[in-house]
């Protein structure tokens, strides 16, 4: 009996091969995936990152995100002057609960100015080059997988 679970532990099921294709499949899809959204959030914040204007803005109000209650699950709706003397409103794509009243620095692009954002680097360069490692991560275990396969064919 424990010979046939050592030979049953030592040959790969068909459970395992799965399961080999499923992670082969999905690296394959998640990491270009990930390479090209990154790519892209870099992309659109490109323009606001080298043409934008930085100023402070001022949070009117906190907006929870819907279907989430938990601490930290809010926008803030931000009210800020452009160099015009006009005043323009946005919710930031960055979570986080803030004070009413708090200024924040922001960016905002002069030739339209509901292109703003709050000036976070960690958000401008950190989630597209969090996506582009993992992505180049994924890619790189996936076509490792299949050259070892291919090498295992030939032999």
């Amino acid at each position: 009996m424990a010979a046939t679970s050592v030979n049953q532990a030592s040959t790969p099921s068909s459970v395992q091969t799965l399961m080999k294709k499923i992670t082969l499949w999905s690296d394959l899809i998640i990491g270009p995936f990930l390479i090209i959204a990154s790519i892209y959030i870099f992309i659109t914040t490109f323009g606001l990152m080298f043409h934008g204007v930085v100023t402070q803005g001022t949070v009117i109000a906190n907006i929870g995100v819907p279907g989430h209650n938990a601490v930290g699950q809010y926008v803030p709706k931000i009210s800020f002057t452009d160099a015009n003397n006009q005043t323009h409103e946005f919710e930031s794509t960055i979570r986080g609960k803030h004070n009413i009243g708090d200024q924040i620095t922001m960016m905002y692009d002069p030739a339209n100015s509901q292109d703003a954002e709050i000036n976070d680097p960690l958000t401008i360069y950190g989630i597209p080059a969090g996506c582009f490692v993992i992505g180049i991560i994924l890619c790189t275990f996936a076509f490792i997988s299949m050259k070892k396969k291919k090498e295992n064919s030939i032999q």
